[in-house]
């Protein structure tokens, strides 16, 4: 098979700038391009060249130009809504409604651990914190006011 571009190296970057800019780690990308992490590791440095497939795969899944990814002109990526790898290894964009989930299930927990540290119920603990956030949002101060 001929080579269908010459920089290995340039071409690793800005995978890896794909990678990056839709905050996924080196499994997570693997993952969704369908190769193990070694692979993928050795594309991103540019000991081993991205092949056809590859590009294919990676261009679809982040809506990129190729001809951004082979030869850095075009249209340079933006991030993509986060990506959720399914159990079957596929990944698909985040919705909305996955990530106010996990904001809010985030938040739980740390209100949780902080009713604990202090000894508050939870629910007082949240009334004082949405009190905080109102205050501080019409400019009348945050966290120094008691």
């Amino acid at each position: 098979m001929q080579d269908f571009y010459h920089n290995a190296a340039d071409v690793g970057a800005r995978v890896r700038i794909v990678r990056k800019r839709n905050r996924l780690t080196q499994q997570a990308m693997a993952e969704a391009l369908s190769m193990s992490v070694s692979n993928y590791s050795k594309i991103e440095v540019g000991a081993r060249k991205l092949n056809m497939s590859g590009l294919d795969v990676l261009t679809r899944k982040f809506s990129i130009d190729p001809q951004w990814v082979l030869h850095g002109q075009g249209q340079e990526p933006h991030a993509q809504p986060p990506m959720v790898v399914k159990e079957t290894g596929a990944a698909y964009p985040q919705k909305r409604g996955d990530q106010r989930r996990e904001a809010v299930g985030t938040v739980r927990r740390a209100l949780d651990v902080l009713s604990e540290q202090l000894g508050l119920p939870r629910d007082e603990l949240t009334r004082h914190v949405l009190d905080l956030l109102i205050r501080h949002d019409k400019g009348g101060g945050g966290a120094d006011e008691t």
